[in-house]
């Protein structure tokens, strides 16, 4: 089971890290370090892969929990 959350846990943090540096990209963030600082970009970016780790978590559990549910695992 330990292995298991290892996986998802890189799987998150995988799809998380891409789709931060997507968003960035298309919203122009790195304009923001002008404001910001480096400091305060890194740690914009931060954020916002920390919230869309959270997620990815909630709809993997979700997933799973349905799974359960019919006998499927």
């Amino acid at each position: 089971m330990v292995d298991f959350y290892f996986i998802e846990e890189k799987v998150a943090y995988r799809a998380a890290f891409t789709t931060t540096g997507k968003i960035a990209a298309t919203l122009g963030l790195a304009k923001t370090q002008a404001v910001l600082g480096p400091k305060g970009y890194g740690l914009l970016l931060n954020e916002i892969q920390w919230m869309l780790r959270g997620e990815i978590n909630e709809v993997w559990a979700g997933l799973l929990e349905a799974l359960r549910n019919n006998s499927l695992i």
